[in-house]
């Protein structure tokens, strides 16, 4: 039997509705080759492994659990397991279009070993905290400025495997968010190349309430601090000019494609999303600093003798 073409790797945790609805997207594939599936259990609370199941006699499926330790970890032990030429990347709570994987193979074909993303749309467009949260993501993936790198977002990423794992794959310190930033800058400062694939669709199915939305923006801002760790600078490094930018540009988003009651309304959650990711970021950013400012205090125990 001759190797797939592709792996898709799969991070889950304790979501087996959405893994369902994520594999019966993917056992709906237009793809002629063959393609083998990896669902990396991220240490659920609860076993995931039933939910594959069903699947196996219309998939090449296989099931590994691993200890929690974040996405990142997850995703990179998939790659290391993975048969494929390529590995392609989503999440659990994504549902691939029927040409997905189809597209992506034939981008690869054409363009090389690069590194490949699709596009991302809104699965629940009744849910506002969720359009609002999508919109968001969307338009940070597109951001370009003089100061930012292109990356794309793990949910849509494909990479030639042998290229993946000699860059390093994803930074496993990053355990929440931000890890595909970060790939995305090794993978240009080795000197490969990035190329868009529009028309490689995942619909993105995340529910959203206003407290989840809140807590979610706030431990991005959080995640950011160590991000920039890694990266060994003290943070972004914009003008004024580009902040004003960067906001303006996200919070006018909604009004070139939704209503205006709506795009008022989305609009103001996209503002709420940047309060709380500073928050987060400042709260954590204090947090470290304190954590080394108490470190670099010399004791001031004495010995008796």
């Amino acid at each position: 039997m001759s190797p797939p073409v592709i792996s898709v790797v799969i991070p889950a945790y304790g979501y087996p509705a959405g893994l369902d609805r994520v594999l019966t997207a993917l056992a709906r594939q237009e793809l002629p080759a063959g393609f083998e599936i990896l669902v990396v259990d991220d240490g659920s609370p609860v076993p995931l492994e039933p939910v594959t199941q069903p699947y196996r006699d219309v998939l090449n499926i296989r099931y590994l659990r691993l200890p929690n330790r974040g996405p990142a970890r997850a995703r990179n032990t998939g790659a290391r397991a993975a048969e494929g030429e390529w590995v392609a990347f989503t999440d659990h709570d994504c549902e691939p279009a029927p040409d997905w994987l189809a597209q992506l193979v034939r981008e690869g074909e054409r363009s090389g070993p690069v590194l490949l993303g699709g596009s991302r749309v809104t699965g629940l467009p009744e849910n506002d905290w969720s359009v609002a949260h999508d919109m968001l993501c969307v338009f940070a993936v597109g951001w370009r400025s003089d100061l930012s790198t292109p990356y794309f977002s793990t949910d849509n990423l494909v990479a030639p495997r042998i290229r993946f794992l000699q860059v390093g794959g994803f930074d496993e310190r990053l355990q929440y968010a931000h890890e595909d930033r970060e790939f995305c800058e090794r993978w240009i400062a080795h000197g490969f190349e990035m190329r868009s694939v529009p028309a490689a669709v995942i619909r993105h199915s995340h529910g959203f309430t206003r407290r989840s939305f809140c807590r979610q923006h706030f431990r991005y801002g959080e995640s950011a601090v160590e991000y920039y760790q890694i990266r060994n600078c003290a943070g972004p490094v914009w003008s004024l000019a580009a902040r004003l930018r960067f906001y303006s540009s996200l919070l006018r988003c909604p009004w070139r494609t939704l209503k205006t009651r709506c795009a008022l309304r989305i609009s103001a959650m996209l503002a709420l999303s940047q309060a709380c990711y500073a928050c987060g970021y400042y709260s954590s950013l204090l947090a470290s600093r304190n954590r080394r400012n108490r470190s670099s205090k010399p004791s001031t125990r004495t010995s008796h003798g």
